[in-house]
C-alpha cells in the first residue's frame, strides 16, 4: 500500500513537471530566481554588512543612552538598546524595517528628566543604563534611514526587475541559448576537428 501511494506521488510530479515546462509564465520565474540568485546573496551580505557598521558606531555613542519602553506593557529590562551588540542588531534590524525608528530616534535624541549626563560603569550596575540622549542621533538615524532600507532595498527591486527582463526577453526570442548550445553539440558529431566545414 505505502509503494503504491509512493507511487502515486512520483506520476502526479511527474505530471507536475511536465506541466511546469509548458508553462511560460513559471518557466520565466523560474529562469529569474536562477539569473539573480547570486546578486541577491551579494545584496543580502551588503545589508549585513551595513548593519554590522552602524551597530558598532550605535555602541560607540549610544551605549550609555537610556531607553524607555514604547508602551507600558513592555517590561524594561526587555527593551532592545545600545548597551550590547545584539540589542543593536535587533534594533537596527526593525529600523531597517522602518518600524519605530522614529521612536529610537526621539528616545535616543531627546533627554529625559533625571538623566545622568556621565553615568559611571557602578552607577549602570546599580540603577541601570540612565545616561542622557545625544544630538548625534539625528544624524545618525537620518543616514541609517537612507542608506540601509531605501538604497538597498531599491537595489534589491531593481535585480528583481532586471532578472525577469532579461528572463521573459529569453523565453520570448525564437533562438534561446539552449538552441545554440544543441546547435553545437551536433556540428560538433559532423565536425570533430572545429574546420568550419562539413565534408560531403
Amino acid at each position: 500500500m505505502f509503494r503504491c501511494i509512493i507511487v502515486m506521488r512520483g506520476i502526479k510530479l511527474s505530471k507536475f513537471g511536465s506541466h511546469i515546462k509548458k508553462n511560460k509564465v513559471i518557466l520565466v520565474i523560474l529562469s529569474t530566481y536562477e539569473k539573480i540568485f547570486s546578486q541577491l546573496v551579494s545584496i543580502g551580505l551588503l545589508f549585513c554588512l551595513f548593519i554590522f557598521i552602524f551597530a558598532i558606531m550605535g555602541m560607540n555613542v549610544f551605549a550609555k543612552t537610556w531607553v524607555l519602553p514604547y508602551t507600558i506593557d513592555v517590561m524594561p529590562e526587555t527593551v532592545n538598546d545600545f548597551s550590547t551588540f545584539q540589542g543593536c542588531w535587533m534594533v537596527l534590524s526593525q529600523c531597517a524595517t522602518l518600524q519605530k525608528w522614529d521612536y529610537y530616534l526621539q528616545q535616543l535624541g531627546r533627554s529625559k528628566p533625571n538623566c545622568v549626563s556621565d553615568q559611571s560603569l557602578k552607577d549602570i550596575q546599580a540603577n541601570g543604563i540612565r545616561g542622557c540622549a545625544t544630538i548625534f542621533a539625528y544624524p545618525y538615524f537620518i543616514i541609517f534611514i537612507i542608506v540601509v532600507p531605501l538604497v538597498t532595498m531599491n537595489l534589491f527591486v531593481a535585480v528583481v526587475i532586471q532578472g525577469y527582463e532579461m528572463s521573459f526577453r529569453e523565453n520570448e526570442a525564437e533562438l534561446l541559448p539552449k538552441h545554440i548550445d544543441e546547435l553545437i553539440d551536433k556540428w560538433s558529431e559532423y565536425d570533430p576537428k572545429a574546420t568550419g566545414f562539413l565534408s560531403p
